[in-house]
């Protein structure tokens, strides 16, 4: 089962340790390792969530869970 479809993309207006958590549960149900969760995390953002994201360099993105 896809368990990661069913979750809600992230905004940016709600708590986004709470999501956060939510994500990995979904992504270590669906067996991904660290790094597909961290190169999926974009699918899963919206509005100003995914523009933040999206305007980060690539030396300034995300390289493990601990610094996202």
């Amino acid at each position: 089962m896809a368990f990661i479809k069913h979750l809600t993309p992230y905004s940016g207006k709600k708590d986004q340790e709470d999501w956060l958590k939510r994500y990995e549960s979904a992504a270590k149900a669906e067996k991904w390792s660290a790094s597909q969760m961290l190169k999926c995390v974009g699918l899963k953002l919206k509005k100003k969530a995914k523009d933040w994201f999206s305007s980060l360099t690539r030396e300034a993105k995300p390289n493990s869970g601990n610094n996202f």
